[in-house]
């Protein structure tokens, strides 16, 4: 049986006619954006997928990114890599590159260009005068600014379509980053931003709820809501799908409207299952499985592999961790592509050809399968470094109750979330390396430094992004943590740097008696500061010592005279 997304767009003309509304005044020199909103399985993929083969058409160059439910994963800009990918591919286009040199890193997947620094206290300046300097700028404008820039240098010569699926799953960095983008939409006249997400997914707090009600008072912005299809439309799409088959009978077609409810990807997996002659399952989960469990014992074992994997996952992985012959794992990959279960991308790796499926079939895993193959896939991605991220590493790694390793592994995603300007997923796995620390037996030596140290760097990330209470009280855990007979400089430290959090929170008195019991900790003279060229990041004993000396040697006020 065809895939519905094969054949002619079924309905939608009226969403499609908005959608082709906004690529015309792209061509006219006037930008827009769109949220299209719509349930899982709705049909926003094919719809978009039409717009962007019009727009082609119509001289338009097109982008797409996709984001990935990756679960804690915490990949971040991953939709905007995914976006780019093609014109770092082009010979043509790839040379432009050059003018924006903070993306190499990210684009590359070697990242290093925009740094996010840690607070470091300023040494340079008396403790009384310096303490409160506001944090150095964490990098992502000069991020920001380079994808803009990039964009609009490429709709210079034709206009650009740039279409983002799947926001529901993007990570804090790609949601700050579109946000950007939209808000200066006005600078790129030839730019039309399409971006659409899962209605059903967005429960009451969830993280892009208030972007969407940020981006929809943009100017240029508009809202499309995807419908259901209507049943004429959802009949007209089974007979077109039944057609290459030699048609069904009428009573399955009506069955099949009748149970799919205008979800067109509901109706073609239940159309597949009559076909197959079974009787046709009640919920959508029991459709998808019942697909699923066509196949031959080896196909199915590889797609519970890729499930495990990730949405999209590379050849060399699946054979490494389904335990067959090269010769089985093509055959058995093969037969899943085939039976439209796993489609192949630009790239080579193979994708489920819906969310929706993936999701089915994680689900049906037992829970001791589940976590021997996300331990056979963590082992595979640690003796090959390139085959995926530390974040990648990090996830598997906890599913597979490695908790060493996910510890290792997270402050290996904190670090290179940092070097990509991304200090949303940095404070993400630095939270997870602190969760895992009491369980990790030798988790100073692995992360280098002692666990007081990493919750001054976790409140630093969190200060990065504006969460401020939430840096204060990290803070107050590492006081807490060193206790009354701690080392003095470390605990002076810990004052030190609560001081300046403080302040940027208004707690002004609360500072003040930070700042003077981290001066209280400080010797008069200490050896950091005598040895400060050779140490130049210990700012807090140095301030204090130049604190403490410069009041030594300012004049005594003079006496009042008595009335």
């Amino acid at each position: 049986m065809p895939r519905w997304d094969e054949g002619p767009l079924v309905g939608r003309a009226d969403e499609l006619a908005r959608l082709m509304a906004h690529v015309d005044r792209a061509v006219e020199g006037r930008p827009s954006a769109v949220l299209v909103a719509g349930d899982a399985g709705v049909g926003k993929t094919r719809l978009l997928d039409e717009l962007s083969r019009r727009a082609a058409e119509r001289g338009l160059r097109v982008l797409t990114g996709h984001c990935v439910d990756l679960g804690d994963v915490g990949l971040p800009y991953l939709p905007f890599v995914d976006l780019l990918r093609p014109v770092v591919a082009d010979p043509e286009l790839a040379p432009g590159l050059a003018d924006h040199p903070v993306l190499a890193g990210l684009l590359t997947g070697r990242p290093g260009a925009a740094a996010v620094p840690t607070d470091e206290v300023d040494g340079g300046s008396p403790l009384a005068r310096g303490a409160f300097r506001p944090p150095a700028d964490d990098g992502r404008l000069q991020l920001f600014e380079a994808v803009a820039s990039l964009l609009s240098d490429l709709a210079e010569d034709r206009p650009l379509l740039v279409v983002l699926e799947d926001v529901h799953w993007a990570d804090r960095s790609s949601r700050d980053l579109l946000r950007y983008l939209l808000a200066r939409l006005a600078e790129d006249p030839a730019v039309v931003v399409v971006v659409s997400y899962r209605a059903d997914d967005l429960h009451r707090r969830h993280p892009l709820r208030p972007l969407l009600a940020e981006l929809v008072r943009l100017p240029g912005v508009d809202r499309l809501a995807l419908e259901p299809l209507p049943a004429s439309d959802v009949e007209a799409l089974v007979r077109g799908l039944a057609s290459a088959s030699g048609g069904v009978p009428a009573a399955t077609v009506e069955d099949v409207v009748a149970r799919a409810e205008g979800n067109a990807f509901y109706a073609e997996e239940l159309l597949a299952a009559g076909l197959a002659g079974e009787a046709l399952p009640m919920g959508l989960t029991d459709v998808l499985l019942a697909r699923v469990e066509q196949l031959t014992p080896a196909a199915q074992q590889v797609l519970r592999v890729a499930a495990v994997a990730g949405r999209q996952v590379r050849h060399e992985l699946v054979s490494a961790v389904s335990s067959q012959s090269p010769q089985e794992t093509e055959q058995a990959l093969a037969e899943a592509v085939h039976h439209h279960l796993l489609v192949v991308s630009e790239d080579g790796r193979y994708r489920f050809r819906h969310a929706l499926l993936r999701e089915a079939v994680l689900a049906d895993l037992l829970p001791g399968e589940r976590v021997r193959l996300h331990a056979e896939v963590a082992a595979h991605l640690a003796a090959h470094p390139g085959a995926g991220t530390a974040a990648e590493r990090a996830h598997h790694a906890r599913e597979s109750n490695d908790l060493p390793g996910a510890f290792s592994a997270s402050l290996e995603a904190a670090d290179a979330a940092r070097r990509v300007g991304a200090p949303a997923e940095q404070l993400q796995h630095l939270e997870t390396a602190l969760a895992l620390w009491s369980a990790v037996p030798d988790a100073a030596e692995r992360a280098g430094r002692e666990q007081w140290v990493l919750l001054l760097d976790t409140a630093a990330a969190a200060r990065a992004i504006g969460e401020l209470h939430r840096g204060v009280g990290l803070l107050r855990s590492a006081q807490q943590l060193l206790g009354p007979d701690g080392d003095p400089e470390a605990r002076a430290r810990v004052h030190y740097t609560l001081a300046q959090a403080l302040t940027r929170i208004e707690e002004a008195g609360e500072a003040l008696r930070e700042s003077t019991a981290a001066m209280a900790l400080v010797p008069a003279d200490p050896p950091s500061y005598r040895t400060r060229r050779a140490a130049p990041r210990d700012g807090v004993t140095g301030a204090a010592a130049r604190w403490r000396r410069s009041s030594r040697r300012r004049p005594a006020p003079p006496p009042r005279e008595r009335k």
